[in-house]
């Protein structure tokens, strides 16, 4: 069984686009605590499934696991969120 990229699952894809809008429909809200938990929340889901892909032990090199906490995931992740 082969894994792959996070950016191709299609739940990462869809999550992604949810959370491009709820940023997008929140952009003029003046509720900043509500806005700020609501835009972190949606984040999150993406961020979860990226970081969840990236643990799996991969049969090939059972040796390489991917921390979940790894910045660089973090980072990359969010750069392609902030590309849309």
């Amino acid at each position: 069984m082969t894994y792959a990229s996070f950016e191709n699952l299609e739940v990462w894809q869809r999550s992604c686009r949810l959370a491009v809008e709820i940023c997008k429909l929140l952009k003029d809200c003046k509720e900043y605590a509500l806005k700020d938990q609501m835009s972190r929340s949606a984040i999150s889901i993406a961020s979860t499934i990226a970081e969840a892909q990236s643990a799996v032990r991969k049969p090939s090199s059972s040796a390489s696991l991917t921390s979940p906490r790894d910045p660089r995931l973090n980072y990359e992740h969010k750069c392609i969120l902030r590309q849309n």
